[in-house]
């Protein structure tokens, strides 16, 4: 039982992870893109 609600919640946390990397990515770009300008 607390083996698959670990499961869960690790599953949960790498779709959080993969959100917080690609608003990292945006962020950067428009930074740099502000930067260049």
């Amino acid at each position: 039982m607390l083996k698959a609600k670990h499961q869960e919640s690790l599953k949960h946390n790498a779709k959080l992870g993969k959100y917080l990397f690609i608003a990292a990515v945006v962020i950067g770009a428009l930074l740099f893109v502000s930067f260049l300008w």
